[in-house]
């Protein structure tokens, strides 16, 4: 189970941001949605959002249909690896191109390789930010 949610939460920070926006509020309704189904106690969740994961049955329906809903798995629990790789590596090379052409701007193979690093860990530290509040 942890290492589901892992993988959520790392397709999460590699979204670029102009995706994020529109994945935020898909997956706010997406948790909502869940929460009411599996009647998930909340603090089971800000628990989990915290990396303290309680093996409670209604939580693991909970992720159980937040997993579906992102289509990471099928409904008799198949894990859906091409879809999350997919998503995984489009995300990730929109970051790449993003920070490429940033720092393409500079002429100098150190200024140029400094821009392009900071840009890689703004993007990630951005995203990682932004989804900690994404179940809310």
């Amino acid at each position: 189970m942890r290492i589901v949610l892992a993988v959520v939460v790392l397709a999460i920070t590699l979204i670029s941001a102009e995706a994020w926006s529109e994945l935020k509020l898909k997956l706010s309704n997406n948790a909502q949605n869940c929460k009411e189904s599996s009647q998930v106690d909340p603090d089971l969740i800000t628990k989990a959002q915290k990396g303290e994961f309680v093996e409670d049955p209604k939580y693991m329906n909970y992720t159980f249909c937040l997993t579906k809903a992102m289509n990471i798995l099928d409904a008799e629990g198949n894990f859906k690896e091409k879809n999350l790789l997919t998503n995984l590596l489009d995300n990730v090379h929109s970051m790449l191109k993003s920070c490429e052409a940033e720092s393409e701007k500079e002429t100098g193979n150190g200024k140029r390789s400094f821009i392009y690093l900071r840009c890689l860990q703004d993007s990630f530290l951005n995203d990682v930010n932004m989804s900690k509040n994404a179940f809310d």
